[in-house]
Formats: C-alpha cells, structure tokens, sequence
C-alpha cells in the first residue's frame, strides 16, 4: 500500500531563490582525497541581481559557481536539504534553461591539468529524443565537422540510430569522436546515478548507472588537454551539448560532481549509494511541484476561457509534470465525468457546480488536489440563435473577387439560410437548389456592384438575422502573361528561412528582386518560413500565398522537426503581388501530426473550392500502412488536404496520400482536362507522377488510403521515384513556357536543377530530359519555391517595388590606386578618382620604386608575411555595383595557395555560410579563380571546404606566370561575367546573375590578404588597381593596359547614307588618333548597331518606307571613344508590291476594313497594270486615287496608324516615278 503523502509548505520553493548566498559545509570527498573539485547538489541556487548562481559546494576552493542560462525555460526546486534543476529542452532554438560551468576563479579550465576525470550526476531524463546531452566539456566551434572539441554523456545516442547510452571525447569534431556505448538507452522518467570515469592513463572510458558499469572502451588516445579552450569563458554545459545545432536536454538534474580523477569501480559504487539516498526527499520536490503547478484551467477547450464557464469536454491528463501520474474523479459525473466529458446542464435548470478532484501518485507518494469548477447550462433555442449568428464572418467584404464561404449550420445546431440582394452576382440558398456548394458561389459583374446579403439563422421557433453589406469588384477579363514570378526561399541561416521573390521574361533566366534579400519574413510561430507557394485565384487578380511554419537555423535533426513540428501553416494574400496582407497562422494539421510541411493548394471547379495539401508525420499505428523504419524511426510522412474558399476557415483534414511510404511535396499542374500530380518519395529522394481528371479521382475508392490516381509509365518504381539526380530531389515546380509548347520542372537538389519535357504524358522526358547548367540562370541560391507566369503590369509593379536602380555608369573609375609616391602619404594610398575610397598599406606592405609596370613610376610591394592593402569598408554597398569591372596589374614573386588579388568579404559568423567576392592567383581549385559567394548561393561543411569545381558564380582560368607583370581584369555585366589576362578573354559566363552589390556589407576588404584564416598573404606586386561602376568592353578591357593613352580620336565627319527598300549603305571620312583608329561603333537612332574597321558599313534587315537618323563613334585601342558624327537621316524606299503585301496584312488584322479594302485594292491592280507597261505618269496617278481614299475613309474603316503606313509608302512611291 502506497503511504499516503502530505504536502508540507516548507519543502516548496519553486523559483522563490534567496539572493542571500546559502551557508554550506565543505563535502567530506574532498577531505578525504578523493579528488572532488566541483559539486552542485542544486540546493544552494540562489539569485544574485539578473543571474542564477549555482555555488559550488565542493570545497575544493577554485570557484567553479555555475550560472543558471536561460532560467525562464526551466525551474529550481529545492528545501534545505536537496534540490534539482529542471530543463525545459526543445531545439536547438529553443533557448531552453542550462548551467553553464565557469573557468575557475583564477581563469583556469575545470580540466586544467587533469589526465583523468570522473563525472558523476543524479539525473531524471524525459526521453524527447536523440543526442540530449546530459553536460558536455570543452570547445565550442561553428565547424560542427572538425572544430568542436568535448567529453560528453548523453542518455540516448542518435549514431545508427542506436539510442543507447553514451559517453564519448573527441579533440576534432564529430568524424573523430572517440565513442563508448552501453547495450541500452538510459530509462527515463526515474532517477539514476549517471558515472562516467575517463582515464587517460588506461586509455579507456567507462560508463556505470547507480553503481552498476554498463560500457566501457577506448579513448582513441585522446587527452583531456586537447579539448579545453583557453579562449572561452566557460568550461562546459550542464543540460546542452557542446554542438549548437543540438537539441537541449530535458529532464531533472539533482546532484553533480566533477572529481579529478578516475574513481574505482567501488568508490563509484559507493558514490551512488551515498547519492540514492537522496531520491526519496528529491521525490517528494518532484510530488510538490506537480502539485503546486497542477492547473485544471490548463485543460479547458479553446473556446472556454474560465473554469466557472464551462462549455466544451476537458482534456484532462493523465500524466503530470515530472511524468507524475493523475488520476481525475468527479462529485457530479452526470455533469463533469472523470474523462472530461462534459454534459451541460438543461438551458432551465441550474447551473452545474462540480468538484473535480485530482490524486498525483509518484513513486509510493500520493497528493491529492480538488478545484471547483461551473459547467454553464444549454443555450436556449434563442441563445443559441443569436450566438450562431454573432459568429459568422465574411472576410474581405470591400474587395469581394471570388467564392465566399456561408455557413448553413453553427457551432449551437441553427441552420442559417441566405438572401441575396443580387443573385445573379452571389447565390443565396434559394439559388443554390440545395447543393451546399452553390451557396456563395460568385459571378463578377461588368462594373463594381453592392450586394447585401443577409443570414436567416434559426433553431427552433426562435430566429435571428444578420445583414453583410460587401463589394463585389468588376470582373477583371483575360490576363496576358508573358513574365515569370519565382518565390522561393534560401536555406537554413539567419535570413534564409524567409521568402524571396525573382522574376524573369526568359524562363531560364532569372533576376533576383530586393537585392537577393528576402521581402517577407515571419514573427509568428517557429518565426522561419519555408516552401513558398503562391497562386492565382481562378478569376486572375488575386494571389494567395501559404509556406511551411519552420526554423531550423543551422540544425540538422530534421527528426525532432517532424515529431514536435509545427501544426500551422502560414497565410498571406495580395491584389498584385507587390502589397501582401498581414501574416496570420492557420492551423490545419491532424492532432497526431507531427509536422505540416510544404504545403500547396489547387482549385477545384466543382466545388469552387481551394484544396491545400501537404504533408503530416504519423505515427505508423496511426497510418493506412506500414512503414515503420521511416523517418523519423516508427512514423512517416502521410500527404493530407482541406478544402477552404477564404484561407481563413478550412476543413477538417483527411488523406490525400497513403501508399504506405512516405511521400511528401505534392505539386499539381494541369494541361488541358488532366490533372498531373507531382510528388517525392522519401524512400530514394526522387519524384514520380501520375493524373486524372479531378482532384478526388480514387482508383482502388479506398477513403483511408487517400486518391489513388493512374500512373505516368517509366516515373516510379515499387515505392521509387525516378526523377531526380543521384542526391535528394525536393521542392519541384513545375509551369508550362509562355511561348512554347514546352514544361519546366524545376527541382531542388540542393540547388535547384532544370529537367523539361514536350509531353506531360511522356514519363521519360523528365526522367531523361536534363538542362546543363551553363544553359540556364535561376536567382542566386534558390529552395523548394514556386513559379507562376505574371502580366507585364504585374512585371513592372514588382520591378518598381522591389527593382534597385543601378548607379549612373561613369567613363571613368570610381576607386583608382595608382600606387604612384605622388599619390601616397605616410601608409595612406589617396584614390585617385577623387571619390575619396583612400586605402591603407598595413604590415610588410611597401612603396617599390625600382619595380612597376613599363609607364608608371611605383607599385606596392608585398612581402607575403604581413603586409597587404586595406580599403575601405562596405565598399561595394557604398558603390551600389550592380555591374563592375575591377582590374590591376600584378607579378607574382611566389606562387601560394589561395593568395588573393583582392578579397570583399564580412563574416558571416557561421561555417556554413561565407559572404565574399575575390579574385586569386591559385583558388580552391589551384586554378585563377574569380568568385562570389553569398550565404544563400552555396552552404559549406566547415570552414577548410572548398569552393566546389561546378560553382555556378566562379570563373577559373590557368594560373598566371611567377616573376613578371600581368594585367588581370574581371568584369560583370547582367548575366555576363569575363576574366581577362592580358587583355585576352580567359573565362566567362553567360548565366552569372549574381550581382557584387548582393554581398552588403563587407567590412573586411583588402588588396593582397584573404578573409579566411589560414590563407597565404599575397607574396608580389600591384599596380594600378581600379574599380569601374559598369562593365568595360573587350576593346576597353585592352585599353587599360595603355594608360598613357587616354586621347580619344577625332569624331568621323562626312556621313552620307543610301538606302534600298531593306538596307541602309553608310560611308564617312576616316577620323584619326594619337595612336590608332582601331574602328567605329554605328548608331541607328541612339542605339548601337555594329562596329567595323572600315569607313563604311551596311544595316540590313530593315523595314521598308522607315526614316532612321544614323551617327558614328571612332574609338581606339585604349578604350577611347571619339565625339558622334554629324547625324544623318534616311528613308528606306518601298515598293508597289511592299504596298500590296502591307494592305493585305492590315486587312486581315482588322485594321482596313469594309468597302474601303475594294478601293485601296483596285487602285493598286490599276497601278500595277500601268507599271508593268511601263507607264509610270499612270500608275502615279492611281496612287494618288489610293492617298485620296484613304483621306476620305471613316474613322471606322482605318486606324491612324494603318492611315499613317499606308500613305508614307503610296507617297514615296509617287515621288519616286
């Protein structure tokens, strides 16, 4: 029999922390030798101002008082005698409570001079899952791969899926992890003495629970030296792992000791049964704190807000805080029954008054806890009436554009029926001829039109109406698309997990909007957002937007994510793309769900309905199948859907897909009737699909299994995609080309690949059909987003919004180092554009005198030790380089790895992310590498891995030369990019839209040094360095090697220009030059045509009866480019059959029409006929009866611009006889 325990006030001190440090007797451990040097028995915590102190009691006299991080997240309960600190835990994210360990007192690190340890802690664990560390020694490092350096113990270890306790050390990071495991996993929910003792001595590690050894093996001839970090202000964790992309611990720590030694197996034997017995007083803490913070409130439904207003079932637990068991009874069970039901009192009696009683039993402790509560009475037929009807919403009723939702029934049994003041425009029920789905169903009217509509709720003989007054908006018309919309978002680091936005007019090549910055992030659930997809609505004038609600940051336990994941999904709406509602956050997810990820809708025409989908964990007891080795272990993702017409209120979910594997990021699209469903098994990370004709289209007419749809041959096999690369494939989009008969599927492998087809019913194209990478632009850095096609107003208003204008280009540069004495004072290099950029020679960089580029007079020399070049910060932000080129002059003494010509770079203070732009004579590759790198174009491992060789924003080209000057040039122009040497193209790209102003910030910007520590310094010479605002051209690239040449030739004069019905023969007089005329640039009509040697040249392929103004531009081969000729205008010439051939084109567009098309064509066949006798006089005159109809047409019969051709042609003609 359990003994009955009563609640003594005395032992609760929840944290109610003294801020007066408690007195406390040395431990006799350390008296007797044993090494103790740090103990925390958690009765002592007390406050000190904002911190949480946790003393010390070991007497070991070095200080190691620990800080309670975080205490909002956890809790301290304690009495005199004993006490635990209890951890909330979560993700990495979460912020949860922990103990951070301190140096000691004289700056020393807990295993300062120690080549053995014992670590020994009272823990009561809550199993939330893999890798919670119950403390964690050493190095904290952003390079999870090789950086951190630790000694650790963790209940549950997550290598292999093991999940058996585990001890470990490693001096490098993970990948050299000395590891130690027991058979088992830690039991949870119950208090055990954790002892691991670490001897460097035998090389061993060894593991023992309450006394009793369960693992034991080898260190791996790590040493406890190499794990301390001199550097950091603490020594460790108690509660959270050294990597911080793992999840907190959570659970109870009570008694903690940290001994300078490796105890024998009998002092640790000995050392826990000292430490069991304090579990019994620690029980009864953990009783009283379940008691003391058992809330009934905590479990009323969503919609009662008090206890004495009681309305809907409770959930009442059955396990408490702790994992302390409740049982519930009842004193009016036909009321309040021990389950939570809840069956309201008749609406004329009186209310129900309820005792509700909970017994919490812990151990062989029992308490028990009683709260009154009300339980309301029924509603009667008019309560409830007036209630059903002060709940109906309409939302958006000013700016009505499709289908409303109106209820027929509420929440309190009424049935709502609806009047509409224009049914025509809106059906109200009598319209809707009892199909459900009818009622609210919209018609757009020609112009804006009021409708009033009014709900008539009732129940009973009780009645109640509630009018709507709304604006239905004017039917829109057809929308012409001829542009793209991407939405997408960038990966997981700080500003990644939000959405982005990229358009383009060529499918395959894309510009980034905000700068490559995100537009919209999240302040409302985990705060990250992930999977955009956006639609357009059926009627073409409103988007809805939905994205996945998830932060990951830098963790990788995608695991935990879909167990405790979000059961949201966010909502936004906009008019045009640009002006996005307020956020808001609708749940939608299963309660067995443990995540609501990538979600995407479709309308259905039927139903005139939005169905959205995406996909849930469940657990597999839960599923149609079974797949019970799914991720994580014992679930997998099931796809669901809801149907919804506001994106406000949605259905309940049900199963959209069940095959018994997990299937997730469903996409549709439709060609025609069909309907082709996209999606990714998680068995092999590719895609499949299949069609039908509707949405709920069910092969096998199972319902819990979902829709079984027909699949498209060759793109799945058994529960295999087959699309994808070898890799994961996720995120896919998939949108037809405006202008082709072509479909794009876009899939993100981390980053996004192009794959097309033809046919949607021709599995094999996508399963075969690959884009190359230098064939297509996506916007930098691209994840699981959607694309959608856009009109050319909605194009500009996103370019207007979100566009950055690119600064006016200038001929000349915006930053120049000469490196000249004259332009050096002291260390400070002046610019000798005049822009003020000065720069500053720092370390072994000097002024050389006898060494320079032929026609110069100095350069800077550096020693590749310590001397480099530094220019200003944010230089590329402040010069807003949407286009560049940059190019100096350089000779290279020593040929180093990863030695930098010039490096723009910011820490982004994490391994995975770099943000830089630089130019160096041996890169990653070994290769001269130019690059930029952004923290959404490319995520690394840790901070040595290299730039992959297949970097889309790098160019690479053969090292140059040791011991002789070159001249080396990059430059960017749209998606162009070059690097010169010599003045010789090396390397390029046509699909380089990464723009140097998306770096922002660079506070680290140097000539000769790398931002990367570990780099060479540049050992050699610069000469001449110069940023230009624009992209220089070929022939100006090759100027800069000249720079003694900046006179420009003279301007070509005596132009003249003959003209033929589709040419234009240009002639002028030669110009000179200083040097050399090395050719001209032709103009039509201010734009540039074509250059040539020669002093003549033809423009073919023009319209005929057209008047151009041409001009020409001598320029050489320095880059200089001559003032413009005089300019000349000339008129193409027509001909008769040019006549007939423009007649019968604006006759079949419309643009000629009725009894004038006889009249104009008669006056042509006379003229015709005249001409090919020969007379001329004749056929002139027919022409001019051809001018005088068109001067006496009706308005109706010609359009002006039709009217204009015509009569230029028929009068040059005229002109001509």
């Amino acid at each position: 029999m359990k003994n009955k325990f009563y609640l003594s006030i005395s032992l609760i001190v929840l944290l109610i922390l003294s801020t007066i440090p408690p007195v406390f007797q040395p431990q006799s451990y350390a008296a007797e030798g044993n090494g103790l040097i740090l103990h925390y028995d958690m009765s002592s915590i007390y406050k000190d101002g904002d911190k949480v102190v946790v003393p010390d009691i070991s007497g070991s006299g070095l200080g190691f008082d620990g800080i309670f991080k975080n205490p909002e997240n956890g809790q301290v309960v304690k009495n005199e005698e004993v006490g635990y600190a209890a951890f909330n835990g979560g993700s990495s994210s979460s912020k949860s409570g922990y103990i951070e360990i301190p140096k000691s007192k004289d700056g020393a690190d807990l295993l300062s001079g120690l080549k053995d340890v014992t670590v020994s802690a009272l823990v009561n664990w809550s199993n939330d899952g893999q890798n919670r560390w119950i403390y964690g020694f050493g190095k904290v490092s952003n390079d999870i791969e090789n950086g951190n350096a630790y000694f650790f113990t963790t209940p549950r270890h997550g290598i292999n899926n093991s999940n058996v306790i585990a001890s470990g050390i490693s001096n490098a990071g993970w990948r050299n992890e000395a590891l130690v495991r027991g058979s088992q996993g830690l039991k949870d929910s119950d208090w055990q003495v954790v002892t691991t003792v670490f001897s460097g001595a035998a090389n061993t590690i060894t593991i023992y629970v309450n006394g009793q050894r369960v693992a034991s093996g080898s260190a791996g001839g790590k040493k406890l030296a190499d794990i301390i970090d001199s550097s950091s202000s603490f020594s460790g964790f108690i509660g959270k792992s050294i990597f911080q992309n793992d999840p907190y611990y959570k659970g109870m720590i009570s008694d903690f000791r940290v001994y300078d030694n490796a105890l024998t197996a009998g002092q640790v034997a000995d050392l826990a049964a000292q430490t069991t017995g304090k579990i019994d007083q620690i029980d009864k803490l953990v009783l009283n704190d379940a008691h003391e913070s058992l809330d009934v409130s905590d479990y009323l439904a969503e919609s009662d807000a008090s206890t004495d207003k009681i309305t809907e079932d409770l959930t009442l637990p059955a396990i408490g805080k702790h994992g302390v068991k409740i049982t519930w009874s009842s004193n009016n069970p036909e009321i309040l029954a021990a389950d939570g039901k809840v069956t309201r009192p008749a609406a004329d009696g009186p209310a129900g008054n309820v005792e509700l009683t909970a017994t919490l039993s812990y151990k062989n402790l029992t308490a028990t806890k009683t709260f009154g509560v009300t339980v309301l009475n029924e509603l009667s037929n008019q309560q409830s009436a007036e209630q059903d009807a002060d709940a109906i919403t309409i939302y958006n009723q000013e700016n009505i554009k499709g289908n409303i939702r109106l209820a027929e029934s509420g929440e309190n049994g009424s049935s709502i029926a609806w009047e509409s003041s224009h049914p025509e425009i809106i059906k109200g029920t009598e319209q809707a001829g009892g199909d459900a789905k009818e009622v609210g169903r919209l018609i757009r009217p020609e112009a804006d039109t009021a409708v009033t509509l009014t709900a008539v709720v009732s129940k009973g003989d009780a009645e109640v109406e509630k009018t709507f007054e709304v604006t239905v908006v004017a039917d829109p018309g057809k929308k012409e698309y001829d542009a793209y919309f991407f939405s997408y978002f960038t990966g997981e680091y700080e500003g990644g997990e939000e959405i982005s936005f990229a358009t383009a007019k060529d499918p395959l090549r894309w510009n980034a909007l905000n700068n490559g910055q995100s537009v919209i992030q999240s302040d409302m659930g985990e705060k990250g957002l992930r999977d955009p997809f956006v639609m357009r609505s059926p009627e073409g004038d409103k988007f809805y937007m939905i994205a996945t609600d998830l932060k990951m940051g830098e963790s990788t336990n995608f695991d935990q994510a879909q167990i405790t994941g979000s059961h949201s999904l966010m909502v936004w709406e906009s008019d045009d793309l640009v002006n996005w509602s307020e956020q808001r956050m609708v749940e939608v997810a299963p309660e067995n769900g443990g995540n609501t990820w990538a979600p995407e809708a479709i309308y259905n025409e039927k139903t005139g309905e939005y169905v959205v989908f995406w996909a849930s964990s469940i657990p597999d007891k839960d599923t149609y199948g079974s797949y019970p080795n799914g991720r994580p272990n014992g679930q997998y993702n099931v796809m669901y859907y809801a149907t919804t017409r506001d994106f406000y209120e949605f259905s309940e979910p049900k199963v959209m897909i069940d095959e018994s594997f997990p299937t997730i990021d469903t996409s549709f699209v439709q060609d025609g009737n069909t309907l082709y469903r996209f999606t990714k098994s998680e068995v092999n990370y590719k895609v499949y699909y299949e069609k039908a004709l509707n949405f709920f289209d069910d092969l096998d007419g199972i319902e819990e299994n979902g829709f079984q749809f027909e699949p498209i041959a060759g793109t799945k096999s058994g529960n295999r995609g087959l699309i994808g690369h070898g890799g994961n494939n996720e995120g896919q989009t998939i949108f037809k080309d405006l202008k082709e008969e072509k479909w794009y599927l876009f899939l993100d492998s981390w980053p996004y690949h192009v794959r097309w087809t033809t046919d949607l019913e021709d599995g094999q194209q996508l399963v075969n059909n690959v884009l190359p990478e230098s064939e297509y632009a996506l916007p930098p850095g691209p994840r699981h987003g959607t694309v959608i096609p856009i009109t050319t107003g909605e194009y500009d208003a996103l370019q207007e919004k979100y566009g950055m204008p690119a600064p006016e280009p200038a001929k000349k540069p915006v930053v120049h180092y000469t490196f000249d004495k004259d332009d050096v004072e002291g260390t400070t290099v002046k610019d000798a554009s005049g822009n003020g950029h000065d720069a500053e020679l720092v370390g072994g960089a000097a002024i050389n005198e006898s060494d320079f580029v032929e026609g110069k007079t100095e350069a800077v020399d550096l020693d590749g030790s310590t001397g480099y070049v530094k220019m200003p910060e944010n230089l590329i932000q402040d010069l807003n380089l949407k286009n560049m080129t940059m190019s100096t002059w350089v000779q290279v003494d020593k040929g180093q790895a990863n030695q930098r010509i010039f490096d723009f770079s910011s820490d982004t203070g994490r391994v995975a992310n770099r943000n830089t732009m630089y130019l160096s004579t041996q890169g990653d590759t070994g290769k001269l590498e130019f690059a930029i790198v952004t923290p959404f174009s490319e995520k690394f491992g840790s901070a040595s891995t290299l730039l992959g060789a297949n970097y889309k924003y790098a160019l690479r080209a053969p090292g140059i030369s040791t011991g002789e000057w070159h001249h080396v040039a990059v430059s960017v122009n749209d998606f162009d990019a070059a690097l010169y040497v010599d003045g010789e193209k090396v390397a390029n790209s046509s699909t380089f839209n990464m723009e140097p102003r998306m770096l922002l910030e660079t506070t680290m910007n140097n000539l000769g040094k790398s931002s990367r520590d570990g780099h060479n310094l540049f050992d050699g010479k610069f000469d001449d360095f110069k940023i230009f605002n624009r992209a220089l051209s070929s022939e100006e690239i090759v100027g800069l090697m000249d720079p003694a040449d900046e006179t420009a030739p003279t301007a070509p004069s005596d132009l003249k220009a003959e003209a033929s019905t589709d040419s234009v023969e240009l002639s002028w007089t030669a110009s000179t030059d200083n040097v050399e005329v090395a050719g001209y640039k032709v103009y039509r009509d201010g734009e540039e045509v074509g250059t040539t040697e020669s002093t003549s040249y033809s423009d073919a392929e023009l319209s005929d009866a057209q008047t151009y103004e041409y001009s020409v531009r001598a320029f050489d081969a320095a880059g200089n480019v001559s003032d413009a000729s005089e300019p000349v205008k000339v008129t193409t010439s027509t001909s008769l059959e040019l006549l007939e051939e423009k007649l019968a084109e604006l006759v079949e567009s419309g643009d000629v029409n009725g009894p004038l098309v006889k009249k104009l064509e008669n006056s042509l066949a006379q003229a015709q006929h005249h001409k090919a006798k020969g007379n001329s006089a004749q056929a002139a005159k027919h022409l001019e009866d051809f001018v005088k109809h068109l001067d006496k047409a009706k308005a109706d019969q010609v359009t002006e611009d039709a009217l204009t051709s015509l009569k230029i042609r028929a009068k040059l003609l005229i002109n001509a006889k």
